[in-house]
């Protein structure tokens, strides 16, 4: 593993910011989620914008792939459990049976959305992205990947007014007639804090209960 990382590091060097060592040591789960990124769009083909190139007064995006004359802009960002509280994802428990978190593995995701999208917004006013970028908030749920229900995918239920799958059946012929997802516009945050999924796209919406 320690020879896996090592290569991945001799890879993905010449692209990291100063303090992506130093950063490594305090969010291993995050820092190596950006190494391991860069290092699979490098193998694809992909052009990437070296350090030395970057504005290192402003800072910038974890990542830019460099595609003709626009660039893609990558965030990436690998969220915790949270903090001790009613929306903290819990450690699993081995050989006992209990719920799965699906609304705080929700919580986590749409947390790490608005964080990544706070600073796109910070990157575009400071003209550090461009009208013509493309931006992609690279999300990583492998600190609770055991816990996560995939199906819908967890992005779509996080950010999306769509919650779990629903089917109807016709009782007589047994014929599905409705397959889908429960429509759901809001997370709850906090057990009092309503956040508007569909909201996120043009800025976080909240209200009280």
């Amino acid at each position: 593993m320690r020879a896996t990382i090592e290569s991945m590091w001799q890879k993905y060097r010449p692209y990291s910011d100063p303090d992506f060592c130093s950063g490594f040591a305090r969010d291993l789960g995050g820092r190596f989620w950006e190494m391991l990124l860069g290092c699979i769009l490098l193998n694809a083909g992909y052009e990437l914008l070296p350090a030395n190139e970057r504005d290192a007064q402003g800072g910038q995006p974890d990542l830019c792939v460099i595609e003709g004359a626009r660039r893609i802009w990558i965030e990436a960002i690998a969220p915790t459990r949270g903090d001790a509280g009613p929306d903290q994802v819990p450690e699993p428990i081995l050989g006992v049976v209990t719920k799965v978190p699906v609304e705080q593995t929700r919580l986590r995701v749409t947390s790490a959305f608005w964080t990544k999208f706070s600073k796109f917004k910070q990157y575009i006013e400071q003209g550090v992205v461009k009208p013509d970028d493309r931006l992609i908030i690279a999300i990583s749920g492998s600190r609770f990947a055991m816990q996560i229900v995939d199906d819908p995918p967890l992005p779509l239920t996080s950010l999306f007014p769509a919650s779990n799958q629903i089917v109807t059946l016709d009782r007589a012929s047994g014929v599905v007639v409705v397959h889908g997802c429960r429509p759901s516009h809001w997370l709850l945050h906090d057990q009092s804090i309503l956040i508007a999924r569909a909201g996120l796209v043009g800025g976080m919406t909240i209200e009280e209960c």
